[in-house]
């Protein structure tokens, strides 16, 4: 198979204007959402804590090698594999992360299409009108109307994308993204002048230092990050593929990551604090958005503006990230394919609201897809791109000749120790959880220890091809003025 380079590129037409689409990636439901109620169950502030280092240290780090992939191939994730490694095996890799992020996005659709029916019925206060909260709840879920509001946000995620990056992706993020600030701002300062809020405050942001010496503390916490951060999905790969060359991608990446981390301690601050103050159980876990925080608003003065609010910011953060990660499935199929952006979209919508049925009538079908492949199958995406940039393509040179390549301030090598060493361990030692805390106790013995041989395997087989056969030196002499050239893939 050959490499081809004919067909042209987009590119965002702004740095603020890449910037503000990887951010909307990178905020999702997992900021709003997921954030708050594990936070609150894990120990507030020490929680806190040890998802700023994971942001710090695993994720702006793997998705600065994400961007590299794609800014250096131009293209999105299977392509940069198998353009950089000129080996099958990392055409594989580039597959099952694709496939992945499929599974991912067919169910995570699911979730925001609940966000989009709560925010359009908070204006009429329908949750309160019910029996109860659960009552609402459960009248909707499970039910055929999932269907039609799952639709109508693929309708939106596939209609921003039809557009294009430029007129649909990067205009839309540009939108949403202040829209989404102002919001989440709004939040905070109700929350703040609400009575008796010093105590919310103290658990939010005084550590309990005892949490920091609890493995599941960390475990959660990693993996939030890995979840809000998009690392591992191919999403910053696409997104890479189309920043212009000479974009300082260490300063790009580390302000997205850094307002990625900062909104969600400001959900958080918004959060937390109102449910200590209104008593609400500290270990609601899921059920926090929809069945806890109604009755909160409930009680709170002009509740239901801050309901309409709450739901909009959810929604605007869900469908941000919707259409980042639906770019990042769509780049590759339409480079693998040759066929057409539109050609694409419109034969994928139909296959996607498909795929989306048993998702949307069975929500024990998606709290599984969201346990097994949204919590740790990105853990194994994000070791593929770490040891392929780390030690196959070589952290130091990627870090010399496309991490520094249009850099105000370069890199040094203490980078190449984070790649190849530190971000690997964190995710090593969160995955060793899910098979300690998921795997092993829900799933008979011979199907979990099949499932963590073949894991291992897999992985000891992609270690040793990145020793064994680096990436070729002749890519380093590839300029990112000019593109890569066609090379037949080896086994």
């Amino acid at each position: 198979m050959t490499i081809d380079n004919k067909h042209e590129r987009e590119a965002f037409t702004s740095r603020i204007g890449g910037l503000m689409v990887v951010i909307m990636t990178s905020l999702g439901l997992g900021n709003i959402w997921r954030f708050p109620y594990l936070c609150a169950e894990y120990g507030g502030a020490a929680f806190v804590v040890v998802y700023l280092l994971a942001i710090v240290f695993v994720v702006n780090i793997g998705n600065q090698c994400e961007i590299c992939m794609g800014k250096f191939s131009r293209r999105g994730v299977i392509g940069a594999f198998t353009a950089i490694g000129r080996r099958r095996i990392w055409r594989i890799c580039g597959i099952i992360i694709l496939c992945l992020n499929v599974v991912v996005l067919v169910y995570y659709n699911v979730i925001i299409s609940w966000v989009v029916r709560y925010f359009f019925t908070s204006f009429s206060g329908a949750v309160w009108q019910a029996a109860s909260p659960q009552a609402f709840f459960d009248v909707f879920i499970d039910s055929p109307q999932v269907i039609f509001w799952a639709v109508l946000v693929n309708a939106i995620a596939f209609g921003v994308c039809w557009f294009g990056i430029v007129n649909g992706v990067e205009k839309a993020a540009k939108v949403m993204g202040p829209v989404l600030f102002l919001v989440i701002l709004a939040l905070v300062m109700k929350t703040l002048t609400l009575p008796g809020v010093g105590k919310g405050l103290e658990y939010y942001l005084v550590p309990d230092w005892s949490y920091l010496f609890r493995y599941d503390t960390w475990m959660q916490a990693i993996g939030q990050a890995l979840w809000s951060g998009c690392f591992g999905w191919g999403i910053m790969t696409a997104m890479g593929s189309y920043m212009k060359k000479g974009e300082d991608t260490f300063s790009t990446i580390t302000q997205a990551g850094l307002l990625d981390g900062a909104i969600s301690w400001l959900v958080g601050l918004a959060i937390i604090p109102a449910t200590v103050v209104f008593n609400v159980p500290l270990n609601s876990g899921s059920s926090l958005s929809f069945l806890v925080l109604p009755e909160m608003f409930k009680t709170m003065a002009y509740g239901q503006i801050y309901m309409v609010l709450f739901y909009g910011a959810l929604a605007l953060s869900g469908l941000g990230a919707a259409i980042g990660c639906l770019e990042a499935i769509l780049t590759p199929l339409i480079e693998e394919w040759g066929f057409s952006r539109k050609q694409v979209i419109s034969a994928v919508f139909v296959l996607w609201n498909l795929a989306a049925i048993p998702s949307c009538l069975s929500k024990n079908t998606l709290d599984w897809l969201d346990q097994t492949i949204g919590t740790y199958g990105i853990d194994l995406g994000g070791l593929f791109i770490l040891i392929f940039v780390g030690w196959a393509w070589g952290a130091d040179r990627v870090r010399r000749n496309v991490l520094n390549y249009g850099a105000v301030i370069p890199v040094g090598r203490w980078w190449n120790v984070l790649v190849k060493y530190i971000a690997p361990g964190f995710i090593v030692f969160a995955s060793y959880g899910f098979f300690k805390a998921w795997l092993l106790p829900s799933v008979p013995a011979s199907i979990a220890w099949t499932f963590i041989i073949g894991i291992a395997v897999l992985n000891l087989v992609i270690i040793y091809s990145a020793i064994k056969y680096p990436v070729p030196q002749d890519i380093d002499d590839v300029s990112l003025k000019t593109p890569l050239p066609s090379d037949k893939l080896k086994v």
